[in-house]
């Protein structure tokens, strides 16, 4: 029985990339492009919480990240003199021309900070994939994988997936060998949101069959760190996303004239 129970999602997840791929090949041109339903800037402020740029070295031999108000005169790597640019330069290369990142870290008076990132794909799929992916391959040992539910004004909950990562810290004291990370993520489309990489793609491969729609989505992540020994983090996060949330939409509910689909993941 639990080999079987094994084969039935993997089946699936075949069936699932066999109809994609399907969908790309045979519908041809889709006639209509829809898009995620997020503005297209980060917003400055989170309530308490103050956003500042992140800028990052595009010197292969540096690669610092840069966190700071940026003026509009061009500015290189105060520790190389290198270009600094709004992508890191590995996304840069690995990423399609045209997504969108947008990236900012929010702190106030505590010592916490949020690093958000909302990554929007163009007109390939590849400018969005599982963190489970990434992550690992960053040196980031996944410890717990579980679902957060955010509150939100009038509506039902917002559902992210959140990840618990540990980390190697070479450059930390002795006494912190290890990086501790919460990050919670979740996608939204033109009229759906979900923290399901796997839901999001079956969503895609029905848009482009049964409407004729290439679908763009938008990857949103929200990281903090986290203390092993407590779950104070997860408090932290379902404040700060229910603060960050409304913003990051282009108008409220009900200048949209209602509400939009949160289907649970």
């Amino acid at each position: 029985m639990g080999a079987r129970r094994h084969v039935i999602p993997l089946a699936l997840l075949a069936a699932l990339l066999i109809v994609t791929i399907g969908s790309v090949k045979f519908a041809g041109s889709p006639g209509k492009v829809s898009q995620p339903h997020v503005r297209s800037e980060l917003p400055a402020r989170v309530g308490a919480w103050v956003g500042q740029d992140m800028w990052f070295c595009q010197n292969e031999d540096c690669l610092e990240t840069h966190i700071e108000e940026r003026s509009s005169d061009a500015r290189a790597c105060a520790r190389c003199g290198g270009e600094l640019l709004d992508i890191a330069l590995a996304e840069r290369r690995i990423l399609p021309e045209n997504t969108r990142i947008l990236k900012k870290v929010y702190r106030d008076t505590s010592p916490e900070a949020f690093f958000v990132s909302v990554v929007i794909t163009g007109d390939q799929r590849a400018s969005i994939h599982k963190p489970q992916w990434c992550l690992p391959a960053q040196g980031h040992e996944i410890v717990a994988t579980r679902k957060l539910d955010i509150p939100r004004d009038e509506r039902d909950p917002l559902a992210v997936t959140v990840l618990e990562l540990r980390k190697e810290a070479s450059d930390q004291p002795r006494s912190a060998k290890h990086q501790h990370t919460a990050f919670a993520y979740w996608f939204v489309g033109d009229d759906r949101e979900t923290a399901s990489h796997l839901r999001r793609l079956y969503w895609m491969a029905g848009d482009r069959i049964l409407r004729g729609v290439a679908s763009r989505w938008a990857y949103v992540s929200v990281s903090t760190q986290r203390d092993p020994d407590s779950d104070r983090h997860t408090e932290a996060l379902t404040r700060f996303i229910a603060e960050f949330y409304p913003l990051l939409r282009p108008e409220s509910p009900e200048a949209s004239g209602g509400d939009r689909e949160n289907p649970p993941s």
